[in-house]
């Protein structure tokens, strides 16, 4: 009996198909057949692989020759963890995952340490105005509801175009603003607001200060809080009713001093 004849004979003894041995031991199906009709011989550690999927030693399959320690070495064998390869589909979708991971990695890293300047320069200038536009409230209520001032201050109203600057992921708003406290009467002030980025165009605003070195010109009245500490969306109406106010206000003293 050739060694082509005893491999096809333990194969089927065992139930497998040369698609299965071919998958166990990482080679084609056609190098199986070619092993099995004696027109190749398998390599030593392709000999060793068979003998342990087959149930067999590597003297019987090379030689014919029985190995009458074989169930000593099976057992022996039994007690320790088999080592299965990988096939190639195996191995294909480990190396995808593992690209996968150092991709994601990769992009989160960009998104998460990239400096300020990046996402700047993508914006093609406008990011301070950009910026500034989707954390305005946020900022102002922030000020509005810190502890020295909560409850305290009645309106606020935001007196012309805050500044902008950052460096790596620092960043700092200055808004000018003009507000009035219950008890310490009505301030214009600039009030600046410091934070960091932790994603792309997310800001986490870490405290506030006044800088008492300079006061803000004011100019257009951009934004304004009422009473109840929301903004007011139709500030210009009110602003316009104000005017009249002080116009109507205007005309009566007149009238009264002559």
């Amino acid at each position: 009996m050739t060694i082509g004849q005893r491999i096809a004979e333990l194969r089927k003894n065992c139930g497998y198909s040369q698609e299965y041995i071919a998958e166990r031991l990482d080679v084609s199906r056609q190098a199986v057949s070619k092993w099995e009709s004696d027109k190749s011989s398998p390599s030593t550690d392709n000999l060793i692989a068979l003998s342990e999927l087959l149930g067999s030693t590597v003297e019987y399959i090379a030689v014919g020759k029985e190995n009458t320690a074989e169930p000593v070495v099976q057992y022996i064998a039994a007690d320790k963890p088999s080592r299965k390869k990988m096939n190639r589909k195996q191995r294909l979708i480990v190396t995808l995952g593992i690209a996968a991971a150092v991709l994601i990695s990769l992009w989160a890293g960009l998104h998460i340490f990239a400096p300020i300047e990046w996402d700047s320069g993508a914006c093609a200038g406008g990011y301070g105005s950009d910026i500034y536009r989707k954390y305005e409230t946020e900022l102002l209520e922030s000020f509005v509801s810190s502890s020295d001032n909560a409850g305290n201050i009645t309106a606020i109203t935001v007196v012309d175009l805050p500044e902008v600057d950052w460096e790596g992921r620092n960043i700092t708003i200055r808004i000018p603003v003009r507000y009035t406290h219950k008890t310490r009467g009505e301030f214009c002030e600039w009030v600046s607001f410091f934070g960091k980025k932790y994603w792309t165009d997310c800001i986490n605003w870490k405290w506030t200060a006044i800088d008492g070195s300079r006061t803000p010109d004011i100019g257009v009245p951009m934004t304004h809080w009422g009473e109840d500490g929301k903004p007011v969306d139709d500030y210009y109406e009110l602003l316009e009713e104000w005017l009249i106010g002080q116009s109507m206000n205007s005309v009566i003293k007149n009238s009264e001093r002559n």
